[in-house]
């Protein structure tokens, strides 16, 4: 049981592999975005290789999410107002099995590196 609203909304676009091109290569390829309701999300790191000639941006994040929602590891999140998409990071993180019956939900990560 769960008594925390579903505060946020974000973009979950499902990866779809094997899509041919013009050419009949396989390529990667991913769902529209479906809007998802969580509970909310944050991008708090960030890292920047401190290295001449290298520029490339590494922004981390994380979607808490209700238990219902499980994504998988090579899925795209699009956070609302916030540039780039993200891809999730290994499995969804399960906080639902504790002693009280207290079900929090599960922890996503995210990572878009730019660059």
């Amino acid at each position: 049981m769960s008594f925390l609203p579903l505060a946020e909304t974000v973009g979950h676009r499902v990866f779809s592999g094997g899509v041919p091109d013009a050419h009949g290569n396989v390529t990667k390829g991913w769902a529209e975005p479906v809007d998802v309701d969580v509970y909310g999300w944050h991008t708090g790191q960030s890292e920047e290789p401190q290295i001449e000639g290298h520029e490339r941006l590494r922004v981390d994040g994380q979607v808490l999410a209700p238990e219902s929602w499980r994504p998988g590891s090579r899925d795209k999140v699009v956070l609302p107002g916030v540039e780039g998409e993200f891809f999730i990071v290994g499995v969804p993180e399960d906080y639902t099995h504790g002693p009280f019956g207290f079900t929090p939900g599960v922890v996503v990560n995210l990572q878009r590196i730019d660059g």
